[in-house]
């Protein structure tokens, strides 16, 4: 098995090229794996036309088909991923899609690979959480390569990064397992991830159902209405409704993970 691990970065040894040593280090624990591991920077990577081939962007061609992992590791620059990975992904436009003659874009060649995504940022940890400063390239990656047909088997952020020279060991630790989860995949059974789900909707749903029939206590005391079944149900619904849709947007929204 082979896994290609692609720094997008100014410095290979900065805190997001200590991201993906760290997580490759889990992978090649298993014999069975071998990784290798590309600099963006050392390539002279330009677009290709008809009839004008890059020879670059064939051997980097060579290098994803033949890798059954892709793992990507980009700072966060000013709210995006690194120019690197977008020029990258640019070229490679062509060779991750299929295009009919309407221009719609279809899964190409790559389709089925996986890949996992690293990034890092200067925010810390608490306005990260708030401000979701790691979640445009997160969120930019993803959509290059599920687009493309990739499947994502995870991702990882390192926060507070501004005056950081060393990997935090919990990091290191955290980003270790994970590659030892891409190289035994059935580490993370699936029926726990199911059943944590199931869990946080019931609490979910129990919360909103608690907060909705308090409002609509209070609203129908302070109106000084007679609260009639249809009125009752009316009003749970308009108000259960608003308030689970602000938290599934949330949810949704604050899917990524933020430290």
């Amino acid at each position: 098995m082979r896994a290609l691990a692609i720094l997008a970065s100014h410095k290979q040894t900065g805190i997001s090229g200590q991201m993906l040593a760290a997580t490759t280090a889990g992978l090649t624990m298993d014999p069975a794996w071998e990784v290798e591991t590309i600099y963006l920077a050392d390539y002279q990577i330009g677009p290709d036309y008809p009839g004008h081939p890059n020879p670059v962007l064939r051997e980097l061609e060579k290098k994803l088909l033949a890798a059954d992992v892709w793992i990507i590791s980009s700072p966060t620059y000013l709210g995006n991923m690194s120019g690197q990975l977008k020029n990258f992904f640019d070229c490679f436009r062509r060779r991750f899609y299929r295009e009919d003659h309407t221009g719609r874009l279809f899964p190409g060649k790559f389709a089925g690979k996986r890949y996992v995504s690293l990034t890092s940022c200067y925010a810390g940890p608490i306005k990260n959480f708030i401000f979701r400063a790691s979640n445009p390239p997160l969120e930019q990656v993803d959509k290059v390569l599920l687009d493309a047909g990739l499947v994502k088997v995870g991702e990882a952020v390192q926060t507070g990064t501004r005056k950081m020279k060393e990997l935090p060991q919990a990091k290191v630790a955290e980003l270790t397992k994970l590659g030892q989860e891409i190289a035994n995949p059935h580490v993370k059974e699936r029926w726990t991830l199911t059943v944590f789900r199931y869990i946080v909707l019931f609490f979910t749903i129990a919360l909103v159902t608690l907060i909705t029939m308090g409002l609509q206590t209070w609203l129908f005391s302070f109106l000084a209405v007679a609260a009639t079944f249809w009125l009752s149900w009316a009003v749970f619904v308009v108000i259960f409704f608003a308030i689970l849709s602000v938290s599934l947007h949330i949810l949704t929204v604050m899917q990524h993970k933020f430290k």
